[in-house]
């Protein structure tokens, strides 16, 4: 292990030719900025998710708010439909305003649940989007790390790929040496 040291330390000091040495420093540095430009990848998936979470529940919320203010424009509707029919003379209690005025709130609940329905399909699709970009945002940290640890092992092994023969010179030279005196 001392002799590995012993060869990146030369070819740090001149044992690897300079261009193998800008080589693995121009890798590194190649590295670094792509897993800097993973990392902000990362930051801005994750920022999608926490705004398409935020969506999903205004939709929601949105939702809900506009199944109420149907619902009271249809009892407003009623309402009036039923002060029309009662001043032009026909009978409040008469079986057939009361099957009138019950299709009349069978349509106004199902529109009510019409709407109530799609902002909950606007709410999944947000909450489907929220958890793809949270998956994207792992991806990018995971390939942020990966390129990091690739650039640091391509210029490592550029430098000792270089300084492989000063590391054989020091392993043939301690490889014969006694060890004990």
């Amino acid at each position: 292990m001392a002799t590995l040291f012993t060869a990146v330390g030369t070819a740090l000091s001149g044992g690897a030719s300079m261009s193998s040495t800008l080589s693995a420093f121009s890798g590194l540095l190649g590295a670094i900025g792509a897993a800097r430009a993973a990392s902000q990848q990362a930051a801005l998936a994750k920022a999608n998710a926490k705004i398409a979470k935020q969506n999903a529940a205004n939709a929601a919320i949105a939702g809900r708010e506009a199944a109420m203010f149907q619902d009271r424009r249809n009892r407003a509707a009623m309402a009036a439909q039923e002060a029309e029919m009662g001043a032009s003379g026909v009978v409040i209690g008469s079986p057939s305003f009361a099957r009138a005025r019950e299709s009349f709130a069978q349509v106004a609940k199902q529109e009510a649940f019409g709407i109530i329905q799609n902002a909950d399909r606007r709410s999944q699709n947000y909450r489907r989007q929220a958890a793809m970009f949270k998956a994207q945002s792992k991806i990018y940290s995971t390939q942020a790390g990966f390129s990091l640890l690739g650039g640091i092992v391509r210029g490592f092994s550029t430098l000792l790929g270089s300084a492989r023969p000063v590391m054989n010179n020091a392993w043939a030279t301690n490889w014969y040496a006694p060890r004990y005196r």
